[in-house]
């Protein structure tokens, strides 16, 4: 997905008050019709031979002979400010005795604070960038960067000012990545101390130094006393809205919250759908032949349909894959708390969790959750063609993936009792698991020069597992539901389910239910093999798609442009904000003890008289692109308690929320694509908030930045099976498979 962020140039008002705005320093110089700016002027203030600076040429130009010219301005940032950014194209020439330009800020004291790309003078073969705070250009500058081996060329230059230190970025104009780089401590450099700003362009012989697409802007922070909505800071407690029930005497599923009942004192079966899929599919046949299944055993579905059905390519809502993938860890940490609030946390009977392509994840993360929350309760993971392929295909969120293996906090496997994975198109081994391949379905002869033949098989599994239960055509079998933790005496020790092993499905007649030992090279070399044939599939189908499989991937989810932010970022006991060069915005919000946010929380009739006092929130005013349909930001957690958790909204809405004890402590993680189609082109409120549990840990951290607008185009396709092979094996060539040998 391309990165587009919030900022980069960003124009921010100075406020004095909650929802007042001030002065906003927001200008942009492009010099077209040759004449200097209003309220600007040019000026040599350090000597030089000649005084050839002017506006020509449609830009700002020093040419030779010696020429320093100065264009600067006379003001006062924005109350507030924390960080200015002074941006502009140039170019580095080589010149013999020199060339250069710098953006500068000048304080009440009569100092000078420079960032500064330039060519080494007496002939040196250099180009140096960096920063320097002095009380003139005669002073010898702090060398940040130096390059003997120097690119000359037109530059993107990106500037920030900020207290204590300085940045310069130089990439060159065609490239995407950044030639000279440096940030340079200046810890003399306070921002509510600037009287003046400007750009110099200086030259001695040769071609003149020029700057053009002048772009500054400011960033302001207000604090305010404003207190967030409960809806923000209260944990998400979640309904038994999206659990179905199976009742057997209807021989359907019931919502948990209209008179479906799960029983603490029996087994549980949680059967969770894929992408596009409902709970009266598979689920539904699985429940009505599953034993006991609302007699002695639980039979739930998971409806994260909501979610899950992004619709079919083409259709009106996009048919993104990677859409519904963003959704996993969402909807399993609803799922992990909706059963440990119905069943409680002294539940001790068996749970087994069946799930299917992006269902496997979502089990996962409920696995995560809710494994330290039941102890004594034995659980079982089944994956039926897991889709965690799905965590790589175009606009997924890439720091944010969910394992189709529950893993703890710190990205460790769990112990579960056991694991049971039935791989057919897209599935991958893992060694924690006892791994079944499937190679034929006897109702679809393959046909594997067609890709919708793999998009048949990926389902295959569903059908395979029903089968195995009483009254199917493997009843009885050594497979599927012969392995169920809920089938009679559970045998742990039975070696056809010992991790890491795996298995190879026979293709013999009548043999859909058998399957002989392989060695993991073996498995590894056949799947190798299957990944060749459905990419050929892919290839052999690709001349009657409507667009090929690269224009496909481009465009899944396209970046929006970012509006402006409208105001000034209000905050409410420690939050930092700064400007990173081709980032934007971060956000840094500290726990920290503050007596405002113990009043704040007193007066919240929601919390308690000890309710802890070291949360941080900051409102964020932006505009909603008008075309814009989801949100996503990066984050990094750092040594805060378990339960202090991250909220994400949008006014008082909710959007967003993940707890410490399911982070690694330093790692960078992503939300996902949130849904802000509601808001599209209004001016709204975004809200951060690290949300304590206790006053524990204080000087806790979560960093936010890379925020980003997305939308998810209609590429057109006929089927959402094309789509998927499209969007994932059409980037996993030969050597994609491989397997999880972590202990």
């Amino acid at each position: 997905m391309r990165r587009i962020f919030i900022g980069g140039f960003i124009s921010v008002l100075a406020v004095s008050a909650p929802h007042c705005r001030a002065q906003s320093l927001n200008e942009t110089l492009n010099f077209s019709n040759n004449q200097i700016p209003a309220g600007w002027s040019i000026t040599f203030p350090n000597g030089g031979i000649d005084t050839n600076g002017s506006i020509t040429n449609n830009r700002f130009e020093a040419d030779q002979v010696d020429t320093y010219a100065l264009l600067s301005q006379n003001l006062q940032l924005p109350a507030g400010t924390t960080s200015l950014s002074i941006d502009y194209t140039a170019d580095i020439a080589d010149n013999y005795w020199g060339m250069g330009t710098s953006a500068a800020v000048y304080d009440t004291t009569g100092n000078v604070g420079f960032a500064y790309l330039d060519k080494a003078g007496f002939g040196y073969e250099a180009v140096n960038a960096g920063a320097v705070y002095q009380s003139g250009i005669g002073s010898e500058p702090n060398l940040s960067v130096q390059s003997t081996s120097p690119s000359y060329g037109t530059y993107n230059v990106m500037t920030t000012f900020q207290n204590g230190q300085v940045s310069i970025s130089a990439t060159m104009v065609g490239s995407s990545t950044p030639t000279y780089q440096a940030t340079t401590p200046m810890p003399q450099l306070n921002l509510s101390n600037v009287s003046k700003i400007g750009l110099y362009a200086y030259t001695t012989s040769g071609a003149p130094a020029w700057i053009n697409n002048v772009t500054i802007n400011s960033l302001a922070t207000t604090p305010t006393t404003q207190t967030p909505d409960p809806a923000l800071t209260n944990h998400f407690e979640p309904t038994a809205n999206n659990l179905d029930v199976y009742n057997p005497s209807t021989g359907t599923f019931q919502n948990a919250q209209q008179g479906g009942v799960l029983y603490p004192n029996r087994p549980t079966v949680v059967l969770t759908l894929g992408w596009n899929e409902k709970v009266t599919d598979w689920p539904l046949q699985i429940a009505k032949a599953f034993p006991g299944a609302g007699t002695g055993v639980n039979v739930v579905a998971w409806d994260w349909s909501q979610d899950a059905d992004t619709g079919l390519f083409g259709s009106s809502t996009g048919g993104s894959l990677s859409l519904a993938d963003s959704s996993t860890s969402n909807d399993g940490y609803a799922l992990g708390q909706t059963l440990a609030t119905l069943l409680g946390s002294n539940y001790n009977h068996s749970i087994q969790f069946i799930g299917h392509s992006l269902g496997t994840l979502v089990n996962s993360r409920a696995i995560s959750y809710l494994f330290p929350r039941v102890l004594s309760a034995p659980i079982q993971d089944t994956l039926l063609d897991e889709a965690s392929i799905a965590n790589h295909a175009p606009g997924a969120a890439p720091t944010f993936e969910v394992s189709a293996i529950p893993e703890d906090a710190q990205g460790n496997p769990l112990p579960l009792m056991r694991i049971d994975n039935y791989i057919s198109s897209f599935g991958e081994p893992y060694a924690q698991a006892a791994n079944f391949i499937l190679q034929d379905n006897p109702t679809d002869p393959p046909s594997t020069d067609s890709v919708l033949y793999w998009g048949r098989f990926h389902d295959y599994p569903q059908t395979f597992y029903d089968q195995t239960l009483p009254g199917g055509t493997g009843s009885g079998s050594s497979v599927g539901y012969a392995g169920s933790i809920e089938n009679g005496p559970f045998n742990p020790n039975n070696p056809v389910y010992q991790p890491g092993t795996y298995a190879l499905q026979s293709t013999n007649t009548g043999g859909e239910f058998s399957f002989s030992s392989i060695l993991q090279a073996t498995a590894a070399q056949f799947l190798l093999n299957r990944n060749n044939e459905e990419l050929n599939a892919l290839q052999s189908d690709a001349a009657q798609l409507p667009q090929s499989a690269a224009d496909y991937i481009a465009e899944l989810i396209s970046g929006l442009t970012v509006a402006q932010l409208t105001g000034a970022v209000q905050y409410e006991n420690s939050v930092l904000v700064t400007l990173i060069p081709d980032q934007g915005p971060q956000f840094a919000l500290t726990k920290a003890t503050s007596t405002t946010a113990a009043a704040n929380a007193k007066n919240n009739a929601t919390e308690s008289s000890d309710s802890p006092t070291s949360s941080s929130y900051a409102w964020v005013p932006i505009s909603i692109p008008a075309n814009a349909q989801y949100i996503s930001l990066d984050f990094v957690f750092h040594d805060l308690s378990p339960d202090d958790f991250l909220t994400v909204g949008i006014n008082d809405t909710p959007l967003f929320q993940l707890e410490d004890q399911f982070v690694t402590d330093g790692l960078t993680e992503n939300s996902g694509l949130l849904d802000v189609s509601q808001w599209d082109g209004q001016d709204v409120q975004l809200f951060l908030g690290l949300n304590a549990s206790d006053d524990n840990n204080i000087g806790g951290t979560i960093t936010i930045n890379d925020i980003e607008f997305a939308e998810v185009p209609e590429p057109g396709f006929p089927c959402q099976i094309i789509g998927m092979i499209v969007c994932i094996l059409g980037q996993f060539r030969a050597g994609r498979r491989c397997f999880n040998v972590a202990a």
